[in-house]
Parts: structure tokens; C-alpha cells; sequence
């Protein structure tokens, strides 16, 4: 019996990765969630701010896009990678990603949809391997030539960006993804995530009562199979 598993990557530009089960994963829908563009005005000071009264109003856009995608893909299982909970930057993004996760959490609570959460850490482990550890490329200046140390003359490297390490493992898998390569991250990485749905021991049910629900999920398939032999 196939579990319909609906995966995101939840940002300002919030990935999400479809999954029936029963099919083979590059059947996997992946695309992305965009809001509006942000806004900035001239200070009193005379400095550029952002306004964040509007980031308000492109956060609200959030809610009627994710209800809709729910309507239309009914989701057993809504996996989201977990959130920070604190800001690396202070910048308003943070804020902002905050809020869509509160959005998507009340929303799944609304259609009575089972929710849980995944570490970064955890489902790349899961996805890559245990020890795996982001490849080193070449760091590039904004001629495209490898940057060399000033010091020691020797070229110099960078760790790849998870992103694209996301997009090539599903460009591996047949996934389709958005032809954007800037927004095509965002999907690949929820791509991913739904397809780590059935590692109950790296996910956090926050429902202590929707836990036998998940486990239930997790035995369907298997309790099929056995009614088949």
C-alpha cells in the first residue's frame, strides 16, 4: 500500500518533494514554493533597510499556497527538516523561516495530516552515508579563475555546498527538478527528505499520541506484503 509523503525544505523559498511510495523515486514531484520578492526603503539615516512590515505580508502568502498544495496531494506524512532555533546572521530571513514553519505545522494540524521533523545532520546522513563529508572544490574568483593564497601561492579550496550535492544525487535518481539552479536546491533537498520518511529513529513526532499513527505508516507496507504471501 503506497504512503503519500510530503517532504520540505522550509526557507524563504520553501522546497517541497512529493512521494507515493509504491513508486519508484524518480517519480518524486519537486519543486518550490516562492513568495514575493522583498522590499527595501531609504532610512531617515539614509541607509537601505529592509521592511519588514512587508515581510509580514510575504510571509501570510504562505498559508493559502500550502493549504493548497495539502488539497491536492493529501499527504499521509509531512516530513520537514527542523527548524534553527537560533539566528546565524540576525538577518529578517530567519524570522521569516520561523513563521512558514509555524504555518505549515498549524496547517497540518487543520487537516488532521501526521508531521514530523528531521535534523539537517540527520537525514543527509541517512541520504549520503554516515562520515560523509561535503567534497572540497575550487575556490573561484569573480573571473571564474581558483583563488590562491596570497601567502603560500598554493590554490585554494572550498567545501561543496550541500545544495549541490542535493541536486546531483537527484539528477542521479531521475528526479526532475525546477530548470532555475537557484531554486532548484530548495527542491532537490526536499526531494530528499521525503525519501528518509522511514527513519523513525532520526524523526521527531512532536504529537506524543501521533506516534502510534507513524508507526502504523511505517508497518502498512510490510503488513501488505505479508497478506500477499
Amino acid at each position: 500500500m503506497s504512503i503519500r509523503v510530503l517532504g520540505f525544505d522550509i526557507s524563504t523559498c520553501t522546497g517541497y518533494g512529493f512521494w507515493e511510495t509504491s513508486r519508484h523515486v524518480s517519480s518524486i514531484e519537486a519543486d518550490v514554493i516562492e513568495l514575493p520578492e522583498a522590499k527595501t526603503y531609504i532610512g531617515k539615516d539614509g541607509k537601505r533597510k529592509q521592511d519588514y512590515h512587508w515581510d509580514d505580508w510575504r510571509v501570510a502568502q504562505a498559508g493559502p499556497k500550502v493549504v493548497k498544495l495539502i488539497r491536492r496531494l493529501k499527504p499521509d506524512l509531512v516530513l520537514v527538516e527542523e527548524r534553527l532555533r537560533f539566528s546565524k546572521t540576525g538577518d529578517g530571513s530567519f524570522a521569516m523561516t520561523n513563521a512558514i514553519h509555524g504555518a505549515v505545522y498549524s496547517h497540518c494540524c487543520s487537516f488532521g495530516i501526521l508531521f514530523g521533523t528531521i535534523y539537517s545532520q540527520s537525514w543527509r546522513a541517512a541520504a549520503y552515508g554516515e562520515g560523509f563529508k561535503q567534497p572540497l572544490i575550487p575556490a573561484l574568483d569573480r573571473s571564474g579563475q581558483q583563488k590562491v593564497d596570497p601567502k603560500t601561492g598554493k590554490p585554494l579550496f572550498k567545501s561543496k555546498d550541500w545544495g549541490d550535492i542535493a541536486v546531483e544525487k537527484c539528477e542521479d535518481l531521475g528526479i526532475k527538478l525546477p530548470a532555475k539552479k537557484e531554486i532548484s536546491h530548495n527542491a532537490a533537498e526536499a526531494a530528499i527528505i521525503a525519501m528518509m520518511w522511514r527513519c523513525h529513529n532520526r524523526i521527531s513526532i512532536p504529537e506524543t499520541r501521533a506516534h502510534e499513527q507513524y508507526i502504523e505508516l511505517l508497518q502498512r507496507p510490510r503488513a501488505r506484503q505479508e497478506e500477499a504471501a
